[in-house]
C-alpha cells in the first residue's frame, strides 16, 4: 500500500486470486514508469544475478584452462622432443632419407598446436565475460492484500504443504498425501 516495488519470481503469480468484478481499488501513487520498473528489475535482480553468473564462469572457464593448457602443452612438449631428437640426428650427421620432411611435418605441427593454443587462450577469455541484455518488459502487476484477511476464513488462507499434497491427491484420485510423487 505504500508504493514500493518489489522483485519477485513469476510463480508468485500462483498464489494471488484476481479481486471479484466490481472491487473498489484503493488510491494509490502513479504507477512507476517502465524505466523505474526496469531500473528497480536491474538492481534488485539482474545485477545479483550476473554477479552468481560470473562467479560460475570464471570457476569453469579457469578449470577447463587449465585442463587445456596441460593438455595441449604435454602434446606441445612431446612434439618438441621428437623435433629436438630429429634436430639432433641431423646435427650427427645422419643420412636418414626423408629427415628433412619429417622435421618440417614436426615444425608445422608444433607451428599448428602453438597456434590452437593461443586461439583457445583467446576464446577462453572471452567465454568469461558476459552481460545483461536484451531486457523484454512482459509484464507487470500491482498486488493488492486480499480484501477479506482480516476475515475468519481469511486468516487462514496461508500457504501449507501439507494441506496442498493433500488436495492435490484428492484431485489426482490418490488414498494418501504422502503418495504424491513431487515435493510441494
Amino acid at each position: 500500500m505504500d508504493g514500493s516495488i518489489l522483485v519477485r519470481q513469476p510463480t508468485a503469480f500462483l498464489d494471488f486470486s484476481p479481486a471479484p468484478k466490481g472491487t473498489n481499488i484503493p488510491e494509490f501513487p502513479p504507477s512507476p514508469s517502465r524505466n523505474e520498473i526496469e531500473t528497480i528489475l536491474y538492481q534488485q535482480a539482474l545485477l545479483p544475478m550476473l554477479e552468481e553468473e560470473r562467479r560460475h564462469r570464471e570457476k569453469d572457464v579457469r578449470t577447463i584452462s587449465e585442463h587445456m593448457e596441460i593438455s595441449l602443452n604435454a602434446i606441445i612438449d612431446k612434439a618438441q622432443i621428437q623435433f629436438a631428437e630429429l634436430h639432433r640426428q641431423k646435427e650427427d650427421g645422419s643420412s636418414e632419407q626423408g629427415l628433412d620432411g619429417r622435421l618440417k611435418m614436426l615444425e608445422d605441427k608444433l607451428d599448428e598446436l602453438n597456434h590452437r593454443l593461443e586461439r583457445r587462450r583467446l576464446e577462453l577469455a572471452k567465454e568469461r565475460d558476459c552481460a545483461i541484455d536484451n531486457i523484454h518488459h512482459l509484464g507487470s502487476a500491482w498486488v493488492l492484500p486480499h480484501p477479506e484477511r482480516e476475515t475468519p476464513i481469511g486468516k487462514k488462507m496461508i500457504t501449507d504443504p501439507a494441506i496442498e499434497r493433500a488436495a492435490i491427491a484428492a484431485a489426482i484420485n490418490m488414498k494418501k498425501p504422502e503418495d504424491v510423487l513431487y515435493k510441494v
